[in-house]
């Protein structure tokens, strides 16, 4: 799947279109553990949210594809 330039642009500024692949919840207090991968770009991210809120890259913050398979 080919994206346009706008879309790449956007990922370069950081907005990214993540989708939610998995999330964990720890039974002790209630919090979730997200990972978060980019269709456009290949980012990942591991977000911590607890009650509705976001900490965005809590937990992993955000690597790129060259990153990972360093």
């Amino acid at each position: 799947m080919e994206f346009s330039q706008e879309f790449k642009d956007k990922c370069n500024v950081g907005n990214h279109d993540l989708i939610e692949i998995q999330a964990s919840r720890h039974s002790w207090d209630e919090s979730y553990k997200v990972v978060k991968w980019c269709k456009i770009c290949g980012a990942v991210v591991i977000d911590l949210e607890y009650d509705g809120r976001i900490n965005p890259g809590q937990i992993m913050k955000m690597k790129y594809p060259k990153q990972i398979y360093k």
